[in-house]
């Protein structure tokens, strides 16, 4: 992922995230947005982006970390920011596959993990979540041969899943 940090003045490096599609930007603290996955028009595959701002050069530096590579590499997901360091990831696509995974990136180590649920977490792409509360309300989408209208309920202080 990118993490953009707020700054009033324009940053001179030209190596930002390239264009893409079906990526998602989420406000993590008032001093920080995460670029997300997405699809390049250019590639046929998704790809990570890290970055942080370093607020004295006001250039882009490039984050590391191979972990992150596997988890971001998606298009068509929800990202939902759960707390001031935590990102969780739902669903997507991975070339050809709909993925039915969870996947929480801690943003102050830009470390990956896999969210063990209790409950069968639903194959989607292209769905839409809000958080309320602790819980994240994930809505349609679809699961790779059909559009659906259900809604799951992923619980995340209880680490749990399920349909309303």
């Amino acid at each position: 992922p990118w993490l953009i940090t707020r700054s009033r003045f324009r940053l001179r490096n030209n190596n930002l995230a390239g264009d893409r599609e079906d990526n998602t930007v989420t406000i993590m603290s008032p001093k920080q947005i995460v670029l997300c996955g997405g699809q390049s028009r250019v590639e046929n595959s998704s790809e990570l982006l890290g970055a942080n701002i370093d607020p004295a050069k006001l250039e882009w530096e490039e984050q590391p970390g191979s972990m992150a590579l596997h988890h971001a590499t998606r298009h068509g997901h929800t990202a939902t920011a759960v707390a001031k360091n935590k990102l969780v990831v739902i669903g997507g696509r991975r070339m050809h596959q709909v993925l039915d995974e969870v996947q929480v990136l801690n943003t102050d180590g830009m470390k990956w993990s896999t969210m063990n649920l209790r409950g069968v977490v639903p194959a989607r792409e292209g769905h839409a979540a809000a958080l309320i509360g602790e819980r994240i309300f994930i809505f349609g989408g679809t699961n790779g041969t059909l559009l659906t209208s259900d809604i799951f309920c992923l619980d995340v202080e209880q680490s749990s899943i399920g349909q309303v």
